[in-house]
């Protein structure tokens, strides 16, 4: 079953054409689209080349952890956890 969809690797200059899909997918599927995105940061993909949780990363940043746990606990609510 799905649980919903969560935008990832989000720019913080986002091309109008991204904004625009995601805007859609709001607007058409409102419970499906998680409130929260994780933003592109290189210290996501390097956490996956080390096999490291991203959130225990060192080199990942507050604002990306932050994501991962608004994320998380958006997940929780939905499933009943």
């Amino acid at each position: 079953e799905q649980i919903g969809i969560v935008f990832t690797m989000v720019r913080g200059q986002t091309p109008k054409a991204m904004k625009d899909v995601m805007n859609d997918l709001r607007q058409q599927r409102k419970s499906a689209v998680f409130k929260e995105c994780i933003n592109e940061a290189t210290s996501v993909a390097e956490a996956v080349q080390a096999r490291q949780p991203v959130y225990r990363f060192p080199k990942t940043g507050s604002k990306v952890k932050m994501q991962i746990v608004d994320i998380a606990n958006e997940f929780l609510k939905r499933t009943g956890g």
